[in-house]
């Protein structure tokens, strides 16, 4: 009896990685060869953010999360067939995969019956599994058409070959477009979307009208910078950086198959544009010598707790938002006041609206068996100590 019951336990156990292995890769079960519209990618901690997203393009609810989901095999693990790409996974510097990440709370929407016969292949002690590697992005038509990714160096190509590199490896697979971030990239953890996550959201939507990939990325960007602005009065560092590290590989007359398709056009305005304000965040000497206020650590602290546990012993950086940068041998052109502001005096206009913010940067290693994973959140603070804005990096 105990010999039939093992037996039994094996072959469902079996079962249930096959089908599994179905589900994840529908071309493989179908053999038809069509692609569906769109497939999604996201670290189990910024799932929320991520199908908000996602949602231009699919249904939140199929996004694939990881962990649970995660590669243990050296065998390759073909994606779906899928003309559009979404992934919002964790990237490094030093790395060529893309990795899961769990979520600190395990508060991430609860998998249906269905999603929990394909966690049968995962992992779920593991907090940064290995989620897709160059051997897993197949040729032969099966590559998206069209990628968008937020990972942190995920169009980090200098120095790498093709196989070294997944933003090259999706183009020598025939994908036409890949957007990604060629340094660290920063996201939110939920709405409103911030930084890259809103970056990707403007993409689908601006694609979804027809526009050339290149052309929907110049859009997106133009959208943040509107909104941040608008938000925030200027551009911090974070929004240049984001802005400034996103690029596209491949071609930007590219357009997404299956959405409406309008003519190949680059729209500009009749209007001058508009000056962006601009800040810049980086800490001075002065600040770096000087113990950061017990205020600061203590809301600081309060909030990691709420937004990002496992951040609690982070290193902290402290910093005031400025319009006149002053570091020797790195002039600073974001300012207020224009670039007269670095002469280290801001007047008119640029004093009035001078930035009064607070800016905590955390930073933590967290050692994996292969590598060395580096986390940043940014936290900024008004002069009341509330809480404006927090981005965490991917």
């Amino acid at each position: 009896m105990v010999r039939q019951s093992r037996k039994t336990s094996w072959v469902k156990s079996w079962w249930n990685r096959v089908t599994a292995w179905l589900r994840i890769n529908p071309a493989n079960s179908k053999g038809n060869g069509h692609k569906r519209t769109s497939f999604g990618y996201t670290a189990a901690v910024w799932q929320r953010a991520s199908a908000i997203v996602f949602r231009p393009i699919g249904e939140p609810k199929t996004l694939k999360v990881s962990p649970p989901l995660r590669i243990d095999t050296p065998a390759s693990y073909p994606l779906p067939q899928a003309k559009l790409g979404y992934f919002n996974l964790h990237g490094l510097v030093d790395a060529v995969e893309w990795f899961g990440q769990s979520d600190p709370e395990g508060s991430s929407p609860k998998a249906s019956s269905k999603q929990a016969v394909e966690n049968q292949v995962a992992d779920e002690g593991l907090d940064y599994p290995v989620a897709v590697r160059p051997q897993d992005v197949q040729s032969g038509g099966s590559s998206p058409d069209i990628v968008f990714t937020e990972a942190c160096y995920g169009n980090h190509i200098i120095g790498r070959q093709v196989d070294e590199a997944l933003s090259l490896k999706f183009l020598q697979a025939g994908c036409q477009a890949v957007a990604g971030s060629t340094c660290t990239s920063y996201g939110s953890i939920t709405a409103p979307l911030i930084a890259a996550d809103f970056l990707g959201h403007a993409f689908w939507n601006y694609l979804r009208q027809g526009c050339p990939a290149g052309e929907a990325l110049r859009r997106a960007k133009i959208s943040l910078a509107r909104e941040m602005h608008q938000r925030q009065g200027y551009l911090d560092g974070e929004d240049q950086k984001t802005l400034i590290s996103f690029v596209l590989y491949g071609d930007p007359l590219a357009l997404a198959g299956g959405l409406k398709v309008q003519s190949k056009s680059i729209l500009r305005s009749l209007k001058p544009p508009i000056r962006l304000k601009m800040i810049c965040d980086r800490q001075h000497e002065e600040e770096a010598n000087q113990p950061i206020p017990a205020d600061v650590i203590a809301h600081a602290k309060q909030i990691v707790r709420q937004y990002l546990p496992g951040m609690e012993d982070a290193q902290m950086l402290y910093s005031h938002e400025h319009n006149n940068c002053g570091k020797p041998g790195q002039p600073c052109q974001s300012s207020l006041g224009g670039p007269d502001a670095n002469k280290g005096k801001a007047t008119g206009a640029a004093a009035e609206t001078a930035p009064k913010r607070r800016v905590v940067m955390l930073s933590k290693q967290v050692a994996s068996s292969d590598h060395m994973h580096q986390h940043f959140a940014r936290i900024t603070l008004d002069e009341q100590n509330r809480l404006v804005k927090l981005v965490v990096s991917r």
